[in-house]
């Protein structure tokens, strides 16, 4: 897939299309990928279908006809991408129900010694406990690394298995164009290469039977041994027929030819496709006159860049669901948006009818509950994924089971659904042992119908009783009939609950399938302990609680414990600011509040145990001598008493310091409790968080500027809502070290930025707020109502805890609700 781009089609290129066929259709089963690159099954009886998508790095499952959301494996960070590079590649090794191993390809970022663009070939292995649709990553082991850094280009990326259990990979020239590094005739490189080695191993061996195994090659040339064939310029996706073991490689062409070559099952490695000397059938460098090379073998098939110009190498189909495919081997064009097929060992080929821009095809497994083998196709550009069926035949192009989500589980006529998509004709329907759903939608029926072309059909047994009865179900569809076996999924409940001091999440009943866990998040309240008991039996990390596997209804119980606060740890100091006879200690908080909440910092510095004390960050202490220096520390104050001081800082006060702002505190007269200060974080611009403050309607309002000097020049203060637009009424007076901006004319329920430019003629400094009046409803309370009249004109995560203060009987500001401001001081309130 070396061009994943659209070109123009002229008149001329209509003219040089192969007939079409009309007789097959493609049914959509799933949607919502990323540029989805590669399809393959893990062989397991699951029935599921695993997609790569190249650009996210990740791989995704789906399972009973839906895309499962969580990524079966996230390789960000892994993976180079941009362009052709990016995860290309996955095999599933065929011992995978046993071992859990898997194996991708994919370019790698700059790490563990390799460069950005280098080919990687890992083995990786599932699965997460209780998880099977998610891998663990930290099981990753590079199998084998490629140099492929120069270009970002002809990385190939086709990985399968063969049916001699060895794991094949297709690898690109090297990028660029022309092949400049002349690797497809360089047998000491295994760029332009399809590799075949033995994973069975802690690291990869080298089968005994490469046709390069002892290290050289025709003529006695150095050759590395993993080589199976050469001469490949960019072989994008290969696959071995099911049914005879023969390969199939779709190489990507150069400025006129692509072609797809073919290798006979039981062949003894060694062919030489080629590039660069030939491209296709056709010369290439030489352009003319020449010689085929050594072990040169000649394209099963080839068309010219009048009909695609980027082939996508397919599959021989040996599904059930189209039979008008039997046989044939199917591929297409990524950039043609073209699809045809071709009897096995033949140069011709016919066009089909749909289109897509393929960028690579797949096949299901063959089980009792996956079907047969189907083939599928992913569309890079809408990220989608289809199958095929006849459009002249009455056969579904495939069965799967998934559960309805409408349905109760464990009861009655509850089971597993079989979906059939993409029916070919209309046609009689009748079941015996189940219902069916013609569109899949919510209304089952037992008797016989007439199902209109390309309608889905969904398909339930009816049991007499829940739990795992099994049912056989027959349906049939015109002529054709299929039988399955389904069983209801046992399931039960979990029941939740808790004590006071804390919170358990979900906190409701949750049903949940037999054999499968229940997570829970447990939150304690400052001062709590917790611990987790019940029926169910778990394990509880951190805050989350992961139970044992369900098989019967069972409690989990959430248990706060109330514990006696102890002094706080100790902070930190992350900044010193000098100023004209003070230091301003910037805290950052201890990592342990000791069980209550802080409400307070206490700083001493000596020489002269001169201290200084605030309710947040920063502590100013004052009334120390310019040019001399001391060293302070802050200890942290709960309910408990004085805490650890922290480590010692230094700092030299001096009324030559720059100027610096210290602090921003929204400050507001609240009736008999007088004036206040909230600390606003002055770090956060404009557009970012908000300090919430309330305040009571029809007031004026200070923002308050603290700086490490006296000021003499206020500067010019501008306030502005959200949209950068000027409201109110904004002044600024300057007091001692403080500029005080007054707000007035304020809307209630606003998000206000306000900035200072000019203070003493060079500081410029801003903060953000938002403005809730207090009484909105008019009630002495805040309601739901006014959260969300907040949210909406905020556009900030609030809560109702923003809004605990100004709540008592009076409508002021009493000693609880300063207790309440002082513990949450210094934090944003979100």
């Amino acid at each position: 897939m070396s061009r994943l781009r659209v070109l123009l089609l002229t008149a001329l290129f209509s003219l040089l299309a192969p007939q079409t066929h009309a007789n097959v259709t493609l049914s959509e089963m799933v949607s919502g990928l990323s540029a989805p690159v590669d399809i393959a099954n893990a062989g397991d009886g699951s029935g599921r279908l695993f997609i790569v998508e190249q650009g996210n790095a990740r791989i995704r499952v789906i399972e009973n006809g839906t895309l499962v959301s969580t990524p079966f494996l996230d390789m960000t960070g892994l993976v180079a991408t941009g362009g052709e590079r990016g995860l290309l590649g996955l095999a599933f090794h065929p011992q995978y129900a046993s071992n859990g191993y898997f194996f991708v390809y994919y370019t790698s970022v700059a790490m563990e010694g390799r460069s950005t663009g280098d080919v990687v070939i890992a083995r990786f292995q599932c699965c997460l406990a209780n998880q099977p649709n998610r891998a663990d990553p930290a099981t990753r082991q590079t199998i084998l690394t490629i140099g492929h850094s120069t270009y970002d280009n002809h990385n190939g990326g086709a990985l399968r298995f063969g049916p001699d259990g060895y794991l094949y990979a297709g690898v690109g020239d090297g990028g660029s164009g022309g092949d400049p590094f002349n690797a497809g005739q360089n047998l000491n490189t295994l760029l332009a290469k399809i590799l075949r080695i033995d994973i069975n191993a802690p690291t990869y061996i080298v089968p005994p039977t490469n046709p390069f195994a002892g290290g050289t090659g025709p003529g006695g040339v150095p050759a590395r041994p993993e080589i199976w064939a050469w001469g490949v310029r960019n072989p994008w996706r290969m696959s071995f027929d099911r049914a005879t073991g023969d390969l199939y490689i779709g190489d990507v062409g150069q400025g006129a030819w692509e072609e797809i070559n073919r290798q006979p099952a039981g062949a003894a490695g060694g062919a030489n496709y080629g590039w660069r000397v030939w491209e296709g059938n056709h010369c290439y460098n030489p352009s003319s006159n020449c010689v085929a090379p050594v072990n040169y073998v000649a394209p099963m098939l080839e068309y010219d860049h009048g009909q695609g110009v980027s082939v996508t190498g397919g599959y021989v189909y040996r599904g059930q669901s189209t039979p008008d495919l039997a046989g044939l081997y199917i591929f297409g064009d990524f950039s043609f948006s073209r699809l045809w097929s071709a009897p096995v060992n033949s140069s011709t080929f016919t066009q089909l009818t749909p289109t897509a821009q393929v960028s690579t095809f797949g096949e299901g497994e063959s089980s009792a509950t996956g079907g047969t083998s189907e083939l599928y196709l992913a569309n890079y550009s809408n990220g989608r994924i289809y199958s095929f069926s006849s459009s002249t035949d009455n056969t579904p192009d495939q069965i799967r089971f998934f559960p309805l989500s409408n349905v109760t589980r464990n009861s009655v006529q509850t089971s597993n659904t079989v979906r059939i998509t993409g029916l070919g004709v209309t046609s009689a329907i009748s079941i015996t042992g189940g219902e069916y759903s013609i569109g899949c939608g919510a209304v089952f029926s037992s008797t016989t119908a007439t199902i209109a072309n390309a309608t889905n059909l969904c398909v339930r047994h009816t049991s007499s009783s829940a739990g795992s009865t099994a049912t056989t179900t027959t349906l049939t569809i015109g002529t054709r009939s299929f039988t399955f076996v389904s069983t209801t999924r046992a399931a039960f409940v979990v029941t939740p609950s808790t004590s006071a001091g804390g919170s358990i999440a979900p906190a409701t009943a949750q049903t949940i399938d037999a054999g499968s866990t229940a997570m829970f998040t447990i939150n304690a309240l400052s001062g709590y302990s917790s611990s987790v008991g019940g029926t169910c039996g778990g394990t509880l990390v951190g805050n989350t609680y992961t139970t044992n596997a369900i098989n019967a209804d069972c409690s989990v119980i959430a248990t706060f414990t109330s514990i006696a606060p102890v002094p706080p740890s100790a902070p930190s100091i992350s900044q010193v600011v000098a100023g004209d006879g003070l230091l301003a200690l910037h805290v950052t908080p201890p990592a342990s509040d000791g069980g209550s909440p802080i409400n307070g910092y206490i700083a001493a510095c000596t020489p002269g145990g001169i201290t200084g004390s605030a309710s947040a960050s920063p502590v100013i202490v004052s009334g120390l001598s310019n040019g001399s220096t001391y060293d302070c520390s802050v200890a942290a104050i709960n309910s408990a008493g004085t805490g650890a001081s922290s480590s010692t800082v230094s700092g030299t006060p001096s009324a030559a310091e720059p100027l610096a702002l210290l602090s921003v505190a929204s400050r507001k007269a609240h009736g008999a409790a007088g004036s206040f200060n909230l600390p606003i974080d002055s770090s956060a611009p404009i557009s970012g968080a908000v300090t919430i403050e309330p305040r009571l309607s029809g007031q004026s309002h200070n923002i308050v500027f603290r700086f490490n000097q006296n000021i003499s020049v206020p500067g010019t203060v501008t306030a502005v809502d959200a949209g950068s637009t000027p409201i109110g009424t904004a002044t600024a007076t300057a007091s001692g070290s403080e500029v005080i901006v007054t707000l007035s004319d304020i809307a209630d329920n606003r998000r206000v930025g306000i900035s200072i430019t000019g203070v003493n003629g060079s500081v410029n400094a801003s903060a953000a707020l938002g403005f809730l009046a207090g009484d909105v409803t008019k009630s002495l309370r805040v309601t739901a109502a006014d959260i969300a009249a907040m949210k909406t004109q905020l556009g900030q995560p609030i809560s109702e805890v923003n809004f605990r203060f100004d709540l008592d009987a009076s409508g002021t500001i009493g000693s609880a609700d300063m207790s309440a401001m002082k513990a949450r001081a210094g934090r944003i309130l979100q």
